[in-house]
């Protein structure tokens, strides 16, 4: 009688046994099941790579931001895909190299993919230990659109900029024939040096009146390849504004 017991007692903790085997399979499998469901889907570019920096997984979003196909990357070393220059390869590669001593490392990163887009990426790649393997993963997060914009915005802002920068030459120029319109040399001095002011590199900008022989000129003014030249008339007689760029390291020249 006890042996019988002890039988069904022994089949009864197998089958539990059992039981939480196959209870743990099966939500071992639902969640990698769900992690491959988030791998695949996420927003962002998600890329393993070995120690030795050859791909060895990538989601659909990093196939997407590469522009080709898993076939393409999967097994290539990330240096060897044809998308990164030779400029840009040295910073990939400090990037790696950081992940593999432990430290997240981020960089931001540009290029042209298989099909011809310009993308721009923010990454962030960090070290893993996975069944004793050591592994990188790379996130990707595509901020093309981000970037657009925002060098729209500063075009946007550089061209107000100089349309602020001529409104005040106007303005102090008016100032000017306000205060000195009895002293035609003050005229002449003053407009010269506010003009070239108000060009879009003053810096490096010179500019000189000529007008009834005399000439009024900027300190920094000399003669330039690279001038524009325009007729003056006042009160019926011609002279002559000339405006140049002085080449470089001789900007603030005297």
């Amino acid at each position: 009688m006890k042996i019988g017991k002890n039988k069904k007692k022994k089949n009864k903790q197998f089958s539990e046994e059992n039981l939480g085997h196959k209870t743990k399979e099966k939500v071992s499998g639902g969640l990698e099941g769900k992690f491959k469901n988030i791998f695949e889907n996420t927003n962002d570019g998600v890329v393993f790579l070995d120690k030795f920096g050859k791909i060895l997984e990538i989601n659909k979003k990093t196939a997407e931001i590469f522009g080709g196909t898993k076939k393409e990357l999967v097994g290539k070393n990330f240096t060897k895909t044809g998308l990164f220059s030779v400029k840009e390869l040295p910073a990939l590669i400090r990037n790696f190299t950081n992940a593999l001593t432990g430290k997240t490392a981020y960089l931001k990163v540009s290029f042209k993919n298989k099909k011809g887009r310009q993308v721009f990426l923010e990454c962030s790649t960090s070290f893993l230990k996975i069944s004793g393997s050591i592994m990188i993963m790379s996130l990707m997060r595509d901020v093309t659109e981000r970037e657009q914009a925002e060098s729209v915005l500063q075009r946007q802002a550089q061209k107000l900029g100089e349309r602020v920068k001529e409104l005040n030459c106007l303005y102090e120029l008016s100032k000017l024939f306000q205060e000195q319109g009895d002293s035609p040399e003050k005229l002449f001095q003053g407009t010269v040096d506010l003009i070239s002011q108000g060009w879009q590199y003053p810096e490096v900008t010179c500019a000189r009146v000529t007008f009834e022989g005399r000439e009024f000129r900027t300190e920094n003014f000399k003669e330039t390849a690279w001038r524009q030249t325009s007729d003056i008339i006042v009160t019926g007689k011609r002279g002559r504004h000339d405006r140049g760029l002085l080449p470089a390291g001789e900007a603030g020249g005297r």
